[in-house]
């Protein structure tokens, strides 16, 4: 497990470690301060890969797509928002 502070460090090390097309899991724990409601960490975790066009300069697209823990957001398109992250952790 590796961790990071923010998804642009995280997607460095992708590229660098050639790990893009790799399926690796990442959790993304968003910071409390994205919104004025509050949520449990849970409801500010998501869940998705290093084989996210995100994370591939060489793809035609920069979509990052993922899935809430809490179970309610499936599918969200991550790189729509503007949310900071607290952590990010690349499971390798």
């Amino acid at each position: 497990m590796k961790e990071f502070s923010s998804l642009s460090a995280l997607s460095e090390y992708v590229y660098n470690n050639d790990l893009y097309d790799t399926h690796k899991k990442i959790t993304i724990i968003y910071s409390k301060d994205n919104w004025e409601k509050p949520f449990t960490k849970t409801q500010r975790t998501y869940e998705t890969n290093t084989d996210q066009k995100y994370f591939n300069v060489n793809a035609c697209g920069c979509s990052l797509f993922g899935d809430c823990l809490d179970g309610t957001d499936l599918g969200v398109r991550l790189d729509w928002y503007n949310w900071k992250a607290e952590k990010v952790i690349l499971h390798i």
